[in-house]
């Protein structure tokens, strides 16, 4: 039989997002992060359709745009809130919509969304995002629009996240920040679920 490395539940984000971090930076660069879906998506094994990506000031997103521009990635769609961009089959939803990943994560509608990378590897999420994850549980931290908002719970119910009780589904939570500093149990370059410890 096999024997599997044992990693801890964080090793896909970095293994999934370190070679991107890396080719986005440069010497002496603005910060920059990923959030929400992609993430979520990474830490459960599921490929994400586009990597949710933004800045916490304009000019710092500037740069971020330009950067991206030099690597080969091009505008394909423009939105109030977002550049759709692509590079060989790669999609970068761009948010034009400056402010700290704190900030960000905390305005996001379920608790399994609320989740943040920065360039440095540190890690922004609430308190329960991954325990949330795990059991596929929905939990909300704001109400919006309700039809936009019964529309989100549908495409989660899709997905296979509930509600685990009626107070689930009427209870606001408060967000409550927790943070990590992202460091590889295994070799950053290997993935955490498949990399096999007797294939050396």
């Amino acid at each position: 039989m096999l024997n599997r490395i044992k990693t801890n539940k964080f090793d896909d984000i970095w293994v999934k997002l370190h070679k991107s971090v890396e080719m986005i930076s440069e010497p002496n660069c603005p910060d920059f992060y990923f959030h929400g879906g992609s993430l979520r998506d990474i830490y459960m094994g599921v490929a994400p359709r586009d990597y949710d990506i933004t800045t916490a000031s304009v000019s710092d997103l500037t740069w971020l745009i330009s950067r991206l521009q030099v690597m080969g990635f091009r505008v394909m769609a423009e939105t109030d809130f977002a550049l759709k961009m692509n590079f060989l089959n790669t999609w970068m939803d761009v948010g034009v919509e400056c402010e700290s990943p704190v900030d960000k994560i905390s305005k996001f509608d379920f608790t399994c969304n609320s989740i943040a990378m920065d360039n440095n590897f540190k890690l922004y999420y609430h308190e329960t995002t991954f325990e949330d994850l795990d059991s596929r549980r929905l939990k909300q931290l704001k109400t919006e629009n309700p039809v936009l908002m019964d529309l989100r719970k549908v495409k989660f119910t899709q997905k296979n996240f509930k509600f685990h009780n009626k107070q689930d589904e009427k209870k606001l939570h408060k967000f409550k920040l927790k943070t990590k500093q992202l460091k590889p149990s295994v070799p950053f370059y290997m993935d955490a679920r498949t990399y096999d410890e007797t294939s050396n």
